[in-house]
Parts: C-alpha cells; sequence; structure tokens
C-alpha cells in the first residue's frame, strides 16, 4: 500500500479537537480573463476614465469534509500472529479507496470514450465545477489512446486551467489507470517507436519505460501509474 498511485494525490490531515464532525475547506478557483491574452484590446489612459472593462470570472468551491468509517467484517484470523499486519493494512486500503471514489464522485469533469463521437459529446463539465454526472448511461466502446490522453491533457492546461504536480524532473501530470491500460499506450505505433530508440540508444527512460509498472518518464509531461484494481478510475489528476 506504500506504493498505491491514489495515495499522494491528496494531503492528508488530521481533525482539530473540539471542533466539528465536519470541516469546511474553500478553494479559490483560478481566473478566467474576460479580456483576449492573445490579441488584447487596449484604450488610451486618457479615455479610460468612466471606462469598464470586461468582467473576470473569479470563483470558489467548497468542499465538506466528514468523519466516516467503513464498516465491514474481515476473514477470521489469528490474533496473536496477524492481527497488527492485518490491522494497518485493512486502514491503508480503506483510505485509499476512499480517495480514488471521493475524486470520481466529486470531479468537476468526465470523460467517456464512445466511438463516432466529438469530443463535446464525450466530455461533461466545465471549470469551477463540482459533483458532474456522466453525460449518459452509454457505455464506453473504445480504447483510451495516448494521443487522446495527450488532447485531454491540453484541454485541462488550456481550458481548466488545472495545475500540474511537482516532481523533481519538472511539472508533469499524473495518469492513474490499469495495467492493461498501459500496455495499451506502449503497443501504440508512434509511443512504441519512441521508446524503442530510446531503449536502443541506452537510455535509462526507455527500458522503466517498456518494462516497469510505472512509467516514469515522464513521458511527455505526463506519469503514468498503474493499479492492480480490476476496475480503476480513469483520470487525469492535478
Amino acid at each position: 500500500m506504500r506504493r498505491a498511485p491514489y495515495n499522494d494525490t491528496l494531503d492528508g490531515g488530521v481533525f482539530e479537537n473540539a471542533i466539528s464532525d465536519q470541516q469546511r475547506n474553500v478553494v479559490v478557483e483560478r481566473p478566467i480573463l474576460g479580456q483576449s491574452l492573445v490579441l488584447p484590446e487596449y484604450i488610451n489612459d486618457t479615455d479610460s476614465c468612466g471606462t469598464f472593462g470586461q468582467i473576470a470570472q473569479v470563483g470558489t468551491t467548497e468542499y465538506i469534509t466528514r468523519l466516516g468509517t467503513l464498516r465491514g467484517r474481515g476473514p477470521k484470523v489469528c490474533v496473536k500472529q496477524m492481527r497488527s499486519a492485518f490491522q494497518n493494512s485493512y486502514v491503508a486500503v480503506q483510505a485509499n479507496c476512499d480517495v480514488r471514489s471521493q475524486l470520481f464522485l466529486h470531479s468537476g469533469v468526465k470523460v467517456k470514450i464512445n466511438q463516432g463521437r466529438t469530443f463535446e459529446q464525450m466530455v461533461n463539465g466545465d471549470v469551477q465545477m463540482i459533483d458532474v454526472p456522466v453525460n449518459d448511461n452509454t457505455p464506453p466502446d473504445a480504447n483510451l489512446t495516448f494521443s487522446f490522453l495527450q488532447y485531454l491533457l491540453v484541454f485541462a492546461h488550456e481550458t481548466l486551467l488545472c495545475e500540474s504536480f511537482e516532481s523533481e524532473k519538472g511539472t508533469v501530470a499524473k495518469f492513474i489507470g490499469a495495467q492493461s491500460q498501459l500496455n495499451v499506450f506502449r503497443d501504440e505505433l508512434n509511443v512504441h517507436q519512441d521508446l524503442q530508440y530510446l531503449t536502443t540508444g541506452r537510455y535509462e527512460i526507455g527500458n522503466e519505460s517498456l518494462t516497469g509498472y510505472s512509467w516514469e518518464g515522464p513521458y511527455r509531461g505526463i506519469h503514468l501509474e498503474s493499479t492492480n484494481s480490476h476496475f480503476v478510475l480513469t483520470a487525469l489528476l492535478y
């Protein structure tokens, strides 16, 4: 559980004593300017008195944190031999699955890949939104490709104004998927050829990307992490 990819997506913490059984967390969103930064329009300072410009969009999102307990019964174990190891592992699993479900349920943007649909039809949600549902009940029927993941990364940066993770190798985006999904990325034509060249040139990143469960890299600014869950939330995490 120390290597579970969800453990470092959210910062941990404790509830302060004698406050409440729930806490309010207000997050200030990044502002969206009402002006074009590609072709800005300026007016003379002498004409600016009494003139109003476009209004920037600035908002906050409030999250409620509550104390909760996952109730259940585990298998019968020998208390004297296994209690300590089982207890610590159970707590780690409980925290990991809670983070994963909260990210999926309360995320503001959800993407479901279907054949014959445009990007706008597959995406539901926008900036400064939470608890966005999946667009419809149609099950996904196409594989996630690395080229689509790159396009989604540009959408997250340019449209959603998402911030990246800080790492020793610079700012990166994080992707968490099943091992089978990472193999799809490795087998994709343009990615496979690039990694083959890196491995042939004795670059360490090439060997790690082809053989490791975790795709370190980062390859094109994306850190790829695998999970051993059969069903997994597939998302860009910031």
